[in-house]
């Protein structure tokens, strides 16, 4: 042997070659642990992007429908002011006349008698007393107390019904009868406090209280109850 060279033993070799094999082992497991939190990043800047995309498209879609609500609103007023002109004029028209035709001996002072429709008040309906029954559930739950029909005031809306079906109308006010207020004082309703809430096109009892809920909740003294 060489007096510079320096032995090795056999032990020695594998101990170096297993040193590398962990270095090497690591670098994998580093590797692997850098993907994936690549990974896991992409992932949720994609989900991300689709939350934004979905929330895009809802406000879209939220826009349009108050556009097009906004529209058939416009539609409807513009389809409804000239039959309210026209019923105006038809009505003033049809007080000139009365007044005309009456001979100076047989007028009368005026009366606060209504104007009824020539069809008698058939009393209250079976969809009625349903409207009030599912009304008073919902008051209940909302800790206010039930309300009571009132057959004046069951008299009064029946006759108000018929003259806009009459008159082709949807109003508060009334060509026959002026505003609600008006009508009840016609109608000898005494009240502290009064409003009138109609409602159009719904099949069932069960649709206009979910329709108007919010309205028939509201708290309501009329004929002292």
């Amino acid at each position: 042997m060489a007096q510079d060279e320096i032995p090795v033993s056999q032990h020695n070799i594998k101990e170096i070659h297993q040193d590398k094999v962990k270095v090497g082992t690591n670098e994998i497991k580093v590797f692997q642990e850098i993907e994936e939190q690549k990974r896991k990043e992409e992932e949720s800047l994609r989900l991300e992007q689709e939350k934004l995309e979905q929330e895009r498209i809802a406000k879209e879609k939220l826009e349009k429908e108050k556009l097009k609500k906004e529209e058939e609103e416009k539609r409807r007023i513009a389809e409804s002011n000239p039959k309210e002109e026209e019923q105006k004029t038809v009505e003033q028209k049809k007080q000139a006349n009365t007044t005309q035709e009456k001979p100076k001996t047989e007028e009368k002072k005026e009366t606060t008698k209504p104007k009824q429709n020539s069809v008698a008040y058939p009393g209250i309906s079976a969809y009625e007393n349903e409207v009030i029954r599912l009304t008073n559930i919902e008051r209940v739950n909302n800790g206010l107390p039930e309300l009571k029909m009132d057959s004046k005031l069951s008299e009064v809306a029946w006759y108000k019904s018929r003259d806009m079906v009459d008159l082709g109308y949807f109003d508060h006010q009334s060509p026959t009868y002026g505003s609600p207020f008006d009508m009840m004082s016609q109608f000898g309703v005494s009240y502290t406090a009064a409003g009138e809430n109609i409602a159009y096109g719904y099949a069932t009892p069960e649709v206009v209280g979910k329709s108007h809920g919010d309205r028939y909740l509201g708290r309501c003294r009329q004929h002292g109850q």
